[in-house]
C-alpha cells in the first residue's frame, strides 16, 4: 500500500435487530401466524389449540431476524 493512500471502511452495528411483537392471550394459531408472518420461527408447547400465556424470548425483545419464538398455550 502507497504512503498517504485512501482507506475505506465500512462500519457495522453487527446483523440487524428486530422487535418482537406481544402475542400473550392471542389464540395459538394465529401468533404463530403473526409470528411467521414477520419471519420468526415458532416453536408451540403443550396445547396448540389453546391461548398463548408465555412467549420466550418476551415481548419487545431485540432479537436477530429468524429467532425462533417458544409459545408456551394453554
Amino acid at each position: 500500500m502507497e504512503q498517504n493512500a485512501e482507506i475505506k471502511l465500512e462500519v457495522s452495528k453487527g446483523p440487524q435487530q428486530v422487535i418482537v411483537p406481544r402475542v400473550v392471550d392471542l389464540p395459538c394459531q394465529q401468533a404463530q401466524q403473526v409470528l411467521e408472518g414477520q419471519g420468526f420461527r415458532v416453536r408451540v408447547d403443550l396445547n396448540p389449540q389453546g391461548v398463548v400465556r408465555i412467549q420466550n424470548p418476551g415481548e419487545n425483545s431485540q432479537v436477530p431476524p429468524n429467532t425462533e419464538v417458544v409459545l408456551t398455550c394453554l
